[in-house]
């Protein structure tokens, strides 16, 4: 999987996907959560649709011990968005563990069927808890999420986790070539 870079296009986070907000999407199959994703110099901006109506979640890291988490969802049509960090097999408020929450905005909207949770966080920070980003770097990432309850509990469903790679600016090339013919003796039959 890749992240893509796009310093042109400044992500809305208002937790309402709108057509080519985002330079890519995908589904995670086990979980159903739609991604939207992309970066810039400054921000990774990140979209998550569950499909249910409960928290989502999305982790960096080679697994859940010791990775950066992203946890939030709506209550009451409010937005819950948390800087978390894993300790084994549960997860602990950033600002808990001596962290900050690093968190630049979050918005989450709810219907009766699924959470959008969109938010951006910096590409680097001074949190030892977090993980830095840059341009090339191969991270894991992984998802999970709750089909109800809106409280930090255990998921019902997580995603495995997989390698990413923060994948460069790649404008399109004009390829400059140049066609020549010599020597063309081209004859015609009669």
């Amino acid at each position: 999987m890749t992240i893509p870079y796009d310093n042109t296009t400044d992500v809305l986070v208002d937790g309402i996907i709108t057509f080519n907000e985002y330079n890519e999407t995908f589904k995670e199959i086990s979980t159903g959560i739609i991604v939207y994703w992309q970066y810039d110099n400054l921000s990774l901006a990140i979209a998550l649709e569950s499909p249910y109506i409960g928290w989502v979640a999305i982790g960096f890291g080679p697994s859940m011990t010791n990775s950066n988490i992203i946890f939030g969802g709506s209550k009451g049509g409010n937005t819950y968005c948390y800087d978390m960090t894993g300790i084994g097999y549960s997860i602990e408020k950033d600002t808990n563990k001596g962290g900050s929450n690093d968190i630049i905005e979050c918005v989450a909207t709810e219907n009766s069927k699924s959470t959008i949770l969109e938010f951006k966080i910096p590409m680097t920070t001074n949190d030892i808890l977090d993980e830095n980003f840059s341009m090339l770097e191969t991270i894991g990432v992984f998802f999970g999420y709750h089909s109800v309850d809106d409280d930090i509990v255990i998921h019902d469903g997580k995603s495995k986790t997989y390698q990413t790679i923060f994948r460069p600016d790649a404008p399109f090339i004009t390829p400059n070539m140049e066609f020549k013919i010599q020597n063309a003796n081209i004859s015609q039959g009669a």
